[in-house]
């Protein structure tokens, strides 16, 4: 090994040439850095954190930001439908809509990549704004939807969406 650069093998810390990847005494890995040489890890550390800190906005903003459907009630008495959301505070929002603008009901039907069912029913209003009044993802809310139009007078439209892995193709 005269005038060839060598290196200590860090395992058994027998003179090995520069260019090894195995020590020839002790069959050691010689590719691994030691000492104060920057590890190739690193970029790899750096992403994952990056996207965890991501996925851990985006999931706090959709948790906070996020009102839940607590109350539906029709009201023939002032001819209108009264929806109550509550916040992650806590906090109430109301809303009355009267029936003179709303169009119709919708009751849609759908499935999940898995083929797991889904009901929602919405409020279609004459402006064309979709309002969710329910959703379930155990139980066939027809029934439901029925309950809701009756005082109203107002068409009950079912639409069955029909997919093709988790994209949607169609309605029918």
């Amino acid at each position: 090994m005269a005038g060839e650069p060598t290196k200590n093998c860090p395992h058994c810390h027998a003179e090995v040439p520069h260019f090894a990847i195995k020590c020839k005494h002790c069959f050691g890995d010689l590719t691994t850095r030691t000492g104060g040489e920057p590890r190739r890890g690193v970029w790899g550390w750096v992403v994952l954190l990056v996207v965890m800190t991501l996925v851990g906005g985006v999931t706090l903003a959709s948790v906070f930001g996020t009102r839940t459907l607590a109350q539906v009630s029709v009201m023939e008495s002032s001819q209108s439908v009264v929806l109550v959301w509550t916040g992650y505070d806590g906090q109430a929002t109301t809303r009355r809509v009267p029936f003179g603008d709303i169009a119709k009901v919708e009751l849609v039907t759908d499935a999940d990549f898995f083929g797991q069912p889904s009901w929602e029913v919405f409020l279609v209003t004459q402006a064309g704004e979709r309002v969710l009044i329910n959703h379930s993802t155990t139980e066939d809310l027809q029934g439901y939807a029925e309950s809701i139009i009756q005082p109203m007078r107002k068409p009950l439209i079912p639409i069955n969406k029909v997919r093709i892995g988790t994209q949607v193709i169609g309605e029918t």
